[in-house]
């Protein structure tokens, strides 16, 4: 019996890069595994890597070679028709993780033989060859079968990628959960679908994905109009489906989920990846977030869990975007003056 299917969507991937994370996953203690290889029409010789570590994982690679660019979701949609195991993970191409990973994941997820819809771990970032361990599963005590109050802690402060997660398969497939497909960002849509329809859920305090940010054919690292559209598009997205009816239990989690991952989130990623030249892309994010929730500072989550600082920085870019800029310039230029006389961080590899 297969207990996880991996997936692994790829498009123009270093070959360097996919062969170490197919490697972290082939060399997994787990070994009812199955590693599934989706080419999303890739324009390099990628193939011909996806092709000899098929040939040489024989056994437990099966890889597939879309014929159109459906982009990461559609990608990760293929491998969830492929999949033949108990539960299903995501890994991408350009990251790698811990060798136990999916073992410890798997225990959880069948803990005292209630078999979890969801489980989640901690990941680690890669940052010029520096590790950054993140800990984001401290706050949450949700475990188990959930109730209302159990569901509402999850969709609020659950990671929203998919990378650091086991899905039971039957959960997804038969609740006909699946990615959006041609955009970016389709992972926010998936999270929060599963978020609010998942039964029972689990945690692992501990860090065992690298997500790596030096990769910089990563979509999440790559600046482009499209990804930039993109962003009001999925928020779109997600308000129709926390808009629906069978939401209004969890209004308020699921507007602060839109409000980090989406409004905060695509702020935080739009200065990082484009600064001023993103400045009409975040005009536009601010028109279309404030229309939809124009009383969102009054979110108990928004005031709870974000500091006074960053609600000061929040009400600043609601007032004047040009405004934020500065400030941001000014506070990165400080932090760049303070890095040099900092001490080398110690996580290195």
């Amino acid at each position: 019996m297969i207990k996880v299917s991996i997936i692994v969507p790829i498009y123009n991937t270093d070959p360097n890069l996919l062969i170490r994370c197919v490697t972290s996953i082939v060399n997994q203690t787990l070994e009812e595994i199955e590693i599934i290889l989706i080419d999303d029409c890739s324009t390099t010789d990628i193939g011909k890597t996806i092709t000899d570590l098929t040939k040489r994982y024989r056994n437990r690679i099966r890889s597939y070679y879309s014929p159109k660019n459906l982009h990461q979701g559609g990608a990760r949609n293929i491998g969830i028709h492929m999949s033949q195991g108990e539960y299903i993970a995501f890994v991408d191409s350009d990251d790698f993780v811990e060798p136990n990973m999916y073992e410890l994941l798997y225990k959880k997820a069948i803990f005292n033989g209630e078999k979890a819809d969801v489980v989640e771990c901690d990941f680690i970032t890669v940052k010029q060859s520096q590790l950054l361990p993140i800990d984001r599963m401290k706050d949450i005590s949700a475990n188990g079968t959930l109730d209302i109050s159990g569901k509402k802690e999850v969709i609020a402060k659950s990671n929203s990628t998919v990378c650091t997660k086991l899905f039971r398969s039957s959960f997804i497939k038969d609740n006909d959960i699946y990615f959006p497909e041609g955009i970016y960002y389709e992972d926010h849509l998936f999270v929060l679908k599963v978020n609010t329809l998942l039964a029972s859920y689990q945690t692992i305090r501990k860090g065992l994905y690298y997500y790596c940010q030096d990769s910089s054919g990563s979509t999440t690292r790559t600046t482009n109009l499209k990804s930039c559209e993109d962003r009001n598009t999925i928020m779109d997205e997600l308000h129709k489906w926390s808009s629906m009816e069978t939401m209004t239990d969890y209004k308020e989690e699921t507007e602060f989920y839109i409000i980090r991952c989406s409004y905060r989130g695509g702020i935080e990623w739009l200065v990082q990846n484009a600064g001023w030249r993103g400045y009409w892309e975040m005009l536009k994010l601010r028109r279309l977030f404030l229309k939809m929730y124009p009383n969102y500072r009054k979110n108990q989550y928004y005031i709870v869990r974000f500091s006074h600082e960053k609600r000061w920085e929040q009400g600043l870019f609601d007032c004047s975007v040009f405004g934020y800029l500065i400030y941001k310039r000014i506070i990165q230029h400080f932090i760049q003056s303070l890095d040099k006389h900092k001490t080398p961080n110690l996580y290195t590899f």
